[in-house]
């Protein structure tokens, strides 16, 4: 399963008031004191650690946004520690890679081509279920509720790399860092044999619809839009893409 990368170099969606408003954590304020120094930056491949699951469950709560709150509950970070370190699933650290700033963890890129869906989708559910086993109901319920938006975002043709998360720690945004992570998630897509980039976000997120438009993407779809849960407003996505230039 898929999710919007809504959080990206510019801001945090506004519906995730947990994001937009909490106080710096002791990580992040270590972080802000980078801002007028040199420092080691690199693009890491994930590993099953314990520290890179604890950020995996951080930075993807951030991008995921409201939809993956609503879809997963109010454990989605427990699940996705527990999920982080095993392998076939979409949450694996196989398929992540992590922005590291010296001995910090500043930024996160995660996804998968076409292939790897087919490969791992059966593996995948079985694994959720088996770390949340109280996720059957409410992942059923909610793949009828809120199916326009889900089945969207999960479409993937061949060929394609879904993005299903990409952020950067609040404090380091503003330094091109995002283009750096990308860049290198480029390459990650490019080695799985995907020919073109995609990834879903909020038609309400201006900022990252200009953002991930600087850096080559266009809006190719957008979905019908979907009813939030209590009658909150609607949710409506924009797909966008770019083409991978293959090696040679």
């Amino acid at each position: 399963m898929s999710y919007p990368a809504e959080t990206f170099d510019f801001r945090v969606p506004d519906g995730d008031a947990r994001h937009c408003t909490r106080s710096l954590s002791p990580r992040e304020s270590r972080l802000d004191e980078w801002k007028a120094t040199r420092a080691n930056i690199e693009v890491r491949p994930g590993t099953p650690t314990a520290k890179e699951a604890e950020a995996f469950a951080e930075l993807a709560l951030a991008a995921g946004g409201e939809i993956f709150a609503e879809v997963f509950g109010p454990n989605a970070g427990e699940l996705l520690q527990k999920l982080y370190p095993l392998e076939g699933n979409y949450m694996s650290h196989q398929l992540a890679l992590f922005l590291w700033v010296d001995d910090e963890i500043v930024g996160m890129f995660s996804g998968y081509s076409y292939d790897v869906k087919k490969r791992i989708a059966g593996s995948n559910m079985w694994q959720a279920l088996k770390k949340g086993p109280l996720l059957l109901p409410r992942m059923a319920w909610k793949a009828m509720t809120l199916s326009k938006v889900l089945s969207f975002s999960e479409h993937l043709e061949e060929g394609e790399f879904c993005v299903s998360f990409v952020a950067i720690e609040p404090t380091m945004r503003g330094k091109g860092l995002s283009k750096r992570l990308l860049a290198r998630g480029t390459e990650f897509a490019r080695e799985q044999g995907a020919s073109t980039l995609t990834l879903c976000v909020e038609v309400d997120n201006e900022a990252a619809v200009s953002a991930y438009r600087s850096l080559g993407m266009e809006i190719v779809s957008t979905s019908e839009p979907q009813k939030k849960p209590r009658g909150e407003g609607e949710w409506t996505m924009h797909r966008m893409s770019m083409p991978i230039a293959q090696d040679g």
